[in-house]
């Protein structure tokens, strides 16, 4: 019976490759200043829930344009952490709140418009995370 002959090769220290890139990590800062610039930070866990729900970031950027179609470029919208203590597990959700000078009643059915038109395309995952309200 013959042997078939195999050749070795070497054994080559292959470096590591990080699993978060250096260039995404600049991004999601550079997106999370910008995001810093458009919205008020109520709770400074916002930047923590963002940095773990990267893709929140770009929801945030989407959302601006449907807030300024409803609400008018001089509303102000709050971020803050709402935290559901009567859940069997503690849930994290993010609300962006509109400040707006619309009576109530107005307010809300702007705030239903932008809901049916943009807020329900979202995915369900994203809308577990993501809320929107008025003040």
């Amino acid at each position: 019976m013959m042997y078939k002959q195999y050749q070795y090769f070497p054994v080559v220290q292959v470096p590591k490759i990080p699993l978060i890139n250096q260039t995404t990590r600049l991004d999601e800062s550079n997106t999370l200043l910008k995001l810093k610039s458009l919205y008020a930070f109520q709770d400074p866990k916002v930047s923590q829930f963002l940095s773990n729900h990267p893709a929140i970031m770009d929801v945030l950027l989407q959302a601006l344009p449907y807030i300024t179609k409803y609400f008018g470029d001089k509303s102000k919208v709050i971020l803050e952490i709402f935290r559901d203590r009567e859940s069997s597990s503690i849930i994290e959700q993010l609300f962006a709140n509109i400040e707006n000078d619309l009576p109530i009643d107005e307010a809300l059915d702007h705030l239903s418009s932008l809901t049916h038109e943009w807020y329900l395309t979202l995915p369900a995952d994203t809308r577990k995370l993501f809320n929107l309200d008025v003040l």
